[in-house]
């Protein structure tokens, strides 16, 4: 899966302005939970919304010099290292950089990866983003396809966070009127 929609009735559904005057301002109208209370994570949260796709990945081989270029000059927090299938077999950072000083290459230089698939819910990644530099994102049998830092999460939090932000600072400057 690519972290798309898997389940229609989940969707919300386009509610065209004037079809319902109640509702003229809700741009969906979503189903209602069915059954017991439970927290239903949207399709949209998953790793692959918030994933930069495609990302640079180095050779074990590489040395740490050139790795250290790379990372300065593209201003990367970390970098998959692939196997010759272009799996992940480790994970750059700057980090990792740091508690290994004297190797040479990046197999030496690397730290572990933690890698999830694309259609992974992103709650459920969120420690895991926290407490390594990268989460590689690939399928169980497929190369990497993206990757994900805090900094990204970071970016992803203000793109989807942002119109819910401005709506309320709108709401608080009619209340003040």
């Amino acid at each position: 899966a690519s972290g798309g929609v898997s389940d229609p009735a989940r969707v919300g559904r386009y509610v065209p302005e004037g079809a319902n005057p109640l509702r003229r301002l809700a741009a969906f109208d979503t189903p209602p939970l069915a059954g017991k209370a439970t927290l239903m994570t949207p399709d949209h949260l998953t790793l692959a919304a918030v994933m930069v796709p495609d990302p640079v990945v180095m050779d074990p081989s590489a040395t740490v010099a050139e790795a250290r270029g790379l990372l300065g000059e593209r201003d990367f927090d970390a970098l998959p290292v692939v196997d010759g299938r272009g799996r992940a077999i480790a994970v750059l950072s700057w980090r990792s950089l740091a508690e290994r000083p004297d190797a040479l290459s990046v197999a030496d230089a690397s730290g572990p990866v933690v890698w999830r698939p694309p259609s992974a819910p992103l709650l459920d990644s969120l420690a895991d983003i926290e407490r390594e530099p990268a989460v590689v994102v690939q399928a169980a049998t497929g190369p990497v396809v993206g990757i994900v830092t805090a900094a990204d999460l970071a970016r992803a939090f203000g793109r989807l966070a942002g119109p819910f932000l401005v709506l309320g600072e709108i709401e608080r400057r009619m209340r003040a009127i």
